[in-house]
């Protein structure tokens, strides 16, 4: 990550840019069985686990691989997520050199500096109310053949 010892070049963002634009997406979501906590994620799948692991050494996440169906011609795919504050370090540090997915990342990263640890308090319907509509707007975004 940008804050840790190592300094990522112009050239390993924008290749991670690439990565995202191409192969990834950003989703703002929330657990089924949680419909008013939300989570900020950056997922990106491919079939090549060196893509994938490059991103991973420099911003984390986890990775996992997905086999397909006994008889199934696909290849496996490398699946990577980065969640919550690595995920906006990853949306900060690539925001210059997207070029699809640049207003996800924009609301990824207000969502995600936005986020507050409430505990027990009740969190304030304002703050309830952003989150739905960042969930929402980025969700939008996503959506296929808009």
């Amino acid at each position: 990550m940008e804050s840790g010892v190592k300094k990522l070049t112009v050239v390993e963002k924008a290749y991670a840019a690439a990565a995202i634009d191409g192969e990834g997406c950003i989703m703002i979501k929330h657990p089924s069985t949680r419909p008013t906590v939300f989570n900020l994620y950056v997922e990106i799948v491919n079939t090549d686990v060196r893509l994938v692991e490059f991103v991973q050494k420099r911003w984390g996440g986890s990775l996992s691989q997905h086999h397909e169906p006994i008889g199934s011609k696909r290849k496996p795919r490398w699946h990577l997520q980065i969640a919550a504050k690595n995920a906006m370090q990853l949306l900060k540090d690539v925001l210059p050199y997207l070029v699809l997915k640049k207003k996800q990342a924009q609301w990824g990263i207000k969502f995600q500096s936005q986020m507050r640890y409430w505990g027990s308090t009740p969190r304030p319907a304002s703050y309830i109310a952003f989150q739905h509509k960042a969930c929402s707007e980025v969700h939008k975004l996503n959506k296929r053949g808009r």
